[in-house]
């Protein structure tokens, strides 16, 4: 299936054609209380898909934050 087609797909079933950033931004997310920052921002950034996921069509990854987090 292409990428259009899920698009659609999405779009029709949530009724939104919304996009969601997931941007890893340290100053937007909860402090790190322990543990690697990668694992953070993933368990951020999951619970964010998880809470949006029937509200938008797509997730948009801004390249830089992830660039300059290596």
């Amino acid at each position: 299936m292409s990428f259009f087609t899920k698009l659609q797909n999405a779009v029709f079933t949530n009724q939104s054609r919304l996009v969601a950033p997931l941007d890893p931004n340290p100053e937007m997310l909860p402090p790190v209380t322990a543990g690697p920052l990668i694992d953070h921002f993933a368990a951020c950034l999951g619970e964010i898909i998880r809470q949006t996921q029937s509200q938008v069509c797509a997730y948009k990854p801004t390249w830089g934050f992830y660039d300059v987090l290596g």
